[in-house]
């Protein structure tokens, strides 16, 4: 009997660890100081930004750097590759905000795909396109542009094939489903029992 606990438990371990492993990416809060030099200051001049964060996101290809913000009452984000060079800049949405007809593709996609789902955020992108392309992504992104560019991406909590996992969906302006990826659990290592 005592055998069979020993390898109940080395199983148990051996699966949580095999697990854990699928994907290997997470965010970390960083100060300032460690945030890469951005090429150009694209919120000078802006009033009432607030709650300026830092973060780290390491992923198995190389690190992105993202900037959080808040103004007038919508929750910004900017991603930069470590050389400093804007990728990509969006903002937290919910279900009013979305074109009609691209929530409803959307909606049937994750229908169709998942079961008992729970949408936790919802943002709108802005794809930088070209080098010359960075200020104006970031103006339409300040001004809510609904354009054939934008991308939306969904961070959903679902259970797929009796499995019950974390994921982020891309879909581009119509809701035509692009790529998805499995998302770690959120880090709780901060909390002490």
């Amino acid at each position: 009997m005592k055998h069979f606990i020993n390898s109940l438990v080395i199983l148990i371990l051996f699966c949580s660890v095999s697990e854990a492993q699928e994907v290997n990416e997470r965010e970390h809060r960083i100060k300032k100081s460690h945030f890469p030099i951005i090429e150009q200051t694209f919120l000078s001049g802006r009033e009432g930004v607030k709650q300026e964060r830092y973060y780290k996101e390491v992923d198995r290809s190389r690190p992105v750097y993202i900037m959080k913000f808040k103004q007038d009452k919508l929750h910004y984000f900017m991603s930069f590759d470590p050389e400093g060079t804007l990728q990509k800049m969006g903002f937290r949405i919910r279900e009013i905000d979305f074109p009609s007809d691209s929530y409803t593709n959307i909606q049937s996609y994750l229908s169709a795909n998942f079961s008992k789902i729970n949408i936790r955020r919802m943002f709108q992108e802005y794809p930088v396109t070209s080098n010359n392309d960075r200020k104006k992504t970031v103006e339409d992104a300040f001004q809510n542009m609904l354009l054939p560019g934008n991308k939306y991406r969904l961070v959903i909590v679902a259970k797929k094939e009796e499995k019950r996992a974390v994921y982020e969906l891309y879909f581009d302006a119509g809701g035509t489903f692009e790529k998805s990826r499995q998302l770690l659990p959120a880090n709780y290592d901060h909390i002490l029992y």
